[in-house]
């Protein structure tokens, strides 16, 4: 029996283990822009905002959270303050602004 090996058969290890170490690495770097983003969206601050007669949530947002874009502004405020329908806001209601808007 000859156990000599055939070059063209042999197993590329090296380039294997090269392509796992890549994979890996860009399943680590992935992961840490998915949590770092994650740790990064806004979420409700200590101040509110008291609606009055012809409020919109747009116009809150424009007007108290100028360091994002005003629709993204909006999406989070709608969200973290269970906003339904913005077109239902009345005199009296509190908006909590979120802690990028403070």
């Amino acid at each position: 029996m000859n156990h000599v090996l055939n070059a063209e058969k042999a197993p590329n290890y090296p380039f294997r283990r090269a392509v796992v170490a890549a994979t890996l690495a860009g399943v680590a770097v992935l992961g840490a822009i998915g949590l770092n983003k994650a740790n990064n969206e806004p979420k409700l601050g200590d101040s509110s905002v008291t609606v009055e007669r012809g409020d919109t949530l747009w116009g809150v947002a424009r007007e108290h959270c100028q360091k994002m874009s005003t629709d993204e502004a909006v999406f989070y405020l709608r969200e973290l303050n269970d906003i339904e329908d913005p077109g239902l806001m009345q005199p009296g209601d509190e908006i909590v602004l979120l802690n990028t808007c403070e």
